[in-house]
């Protein structure tokens, strides 16, 4: 099949968590969804064109991701974590991007890959976020993704973009990069810079704002990360989210 969307999950809380994600894909994009689980998490199948069920071997937690590509039934796919929402329903020229680059995705808010990986010689290497992942498959991309399962599975860490983002600068791979706005990380603030245009994928288990389409507008995301927005709440390590609508452009 030509394109389709991809998600790994298992376990009740997060296949539940899922189910607000696979609804935006359904409602908003058509396409057919693939599920990869474990053996033993109850899944309705009817509500995916498929769901698979591997042995994850020696990945865990989060690096369960980088089996993504080996299972993928697609030709093209987007890969969405359980926390997304799709909010627009032209993902077109992230697809299109992924055909001629063979990956787009995009920085996370703490994007530097140093921070996670002590030993690189510089700190200008790039840490992508694996939450949001266009891809095309082909012998370059192959070789990127069979490098970011083999770091997850020989480290067997839980955590699993810093592998994605060694494995491009290994194999010499520059992907596509999306705007912010194709993952927006509402809860970080994405730096507490400002934002226009139209959102296109959510990635926060917060609720998304009712007026998130007025693209007319600048968006300023705020968050407890940000050195201007401490509050007695973010001392205390809760980070405090808001999406606050700035001018109007018109």
């Amino acid at each position: 099949m030509k394109r389709g969307v991809l998600f790994v999950a298992w376990g009740d809380k997060f296949i539940e968590e899922l189910e607000r994600c696979r609804v935006s894909v359904e409602e908003r994009l058509g396409l057919p969804t693939c599920l990869i689980t474990d053996q033993n998490t109850d899944v309705d199948e009817s509500k995916f064109y498929k769901v698979l069920r591997p042995d994850f071997g020696k990945l865990r937690g989060n690096g369960c991701k980088s089996i993504m590509y080996r299972l993928s039934p697609f030709r093209q796919s987007l890969f969405l974590d359980t926390d997304t929402v799709v909010v627009n329903s032209d993902l077109e020229y992230g697809f299109n991007k992924a055909e001629k680059f063979g990956i787009a995705l995009c920085q996370p808010p703490l994007f530097l890959l140093r921070e996670r990986i002590r030993s690189l010689d510089t700190d200008d290497h790039i840490m992508y976020n694996s939450g949001v992942i266009f891809f095309e498959k082909g012998p370059d991309v192959e070789r990127v993704f069979n490098t970011y399962e083999d770091l997850c599975a020989t480290t067997r860490s839980k955590t699993d973009q810093q592998f994605l983002s060694l494995s491009m600068h290994e194999n010499n791979y520059n992907p596509f990069g999306l705007p912010l706005t194709w993952n927006l990380r509402a809860h970080f603030g994405q730096g507490c810079t400002y934002i226009y245009g139209p959102i296109k994928i959510w990635h926060t288990r917060k609720p998304v704002p009712d007026n998130i389409d007025e693209y007319n507008k600048v968006w300023r995301a705020v968050a407890g990360v940000s050195k201007y927005n401490y509050s007695r709440e973010q001392k205390r390590g809760y980070i405090r989210y808001e999406i606050k609508q700035g001018r109007s452009l018109e």
